[in-house]
């Protein structure tokens, strides 16, 4: 294992994670592109074997990322505890499931459950905010965080993409509901990270590219500490668009690559 390869991980996992603090959006849905799409134009040395691999990278880098995070919305008082217990009754054990599931998925399902997710999210943000607030409760809103839940534990993506928009319909002001999703997610993710690297474990011939791990943790600390202290920086609504803009392409990228492994 070349410890080496990856060393350019470090300064985009700081960018990453600084950009997911800061929008209370999972990070993962801006790792997951890189290992799928960036690495393979890499070399031939840069690729994952599966891309299970890449989900439980993502997940346990995100794990770190969160934890740091929570502590400075923590110490903030900008965690509405009561509302994120709501959302994780429902987010854990469907996590827990795909995480068990996980390994056995066929790898165009995982990436075809991850483009559409992010793009169904970008339709989503591009909306007006005032038809999204009506939209957020009930027995849709449970529905909606299921999903999530599932599709973190699969494809390390979409709880934070869920709750967010939730939080935000219910009126709960940009700083509370960043940190609150963040706690969300980072509670969400470790029970994900946790199931699947056990599970992944059980398979001699999955190895957990530990060599991407050593530089995307140290990165997303930094950038977990940085996001925080910069929300409310830039408008919420400017900085959902941009990202929005950037998931139609992911997505539309993703669904290129299951075309071709199709094919």
């Amino acid at each position: 294992m070349d410890w080496t390869l990856y060393w350019f991980m470090f300064p985009v996992a700081i960018m990453v994670s600084t950009t997911a603090m800061m929008s209370g959006i999972g990070g993962a849905a801006l790792f997951m592109p890189i290992y799928i799409l960036i690495f393979p134009l890499l070399g031939a040395q840069y690729p994952f074997e599966t891309t299970v691999l890449a989900v439980i990278v993502s997940l346990v880098t995100m794990s770190f990322s969160f934890a740091s995070g929570v502590s400075v919305y923590a110490s903030k008082r900008l965690i509405d505890y009561k509302t994120a217990f709501g959302f994780l009754m429902i987010s854990v054990p469907m996590a827990f499931v795909a995480s068990m599931a996980a390994p056995y998925l066929d790898d165009t399902f995982i990436l075809t459950i991850y483009a559409v997710l992010i793009l169904g999210v970008s339709i989503n943000i591009y909306r007006p905010r005032p038809v999204c607030l009506r939209q957020r409760s009930g027995v849709k809103g449970w529905f909606l965080t299921a999903l999530g839940g599932f599709t973190t534990g699969s494809a390390s993506v979409g709880i934070g993409e869920v709750v967010m928009p939730q939080l935000l319909g219910r009126r709960i002001k940009g700083g509370l509901a960043a940190g609150t999703s963040v706690f969300v997610v980072f509670i969400t993710v470790l029970a994900s990270s946790i199931v699947l690297g056990f599970q992944l474990s059980q398979h001699a011939e999955l190895k957990i590219p530990w060599n991407v791990i050593c530089y995307t943790v140290p990165g997303v600390l930094i950038g977990s500490q940085i996001g925080p202290r910069l929300q409310g920086r830039i408008p919420q609504r400017k900085m959902e668009l941009v990202i929005a803009t950037l998931f139609v392409g992911i997505a539309i990228a993703t669904l290129l690559v299951v075309v071709k492994k199709l094919n």
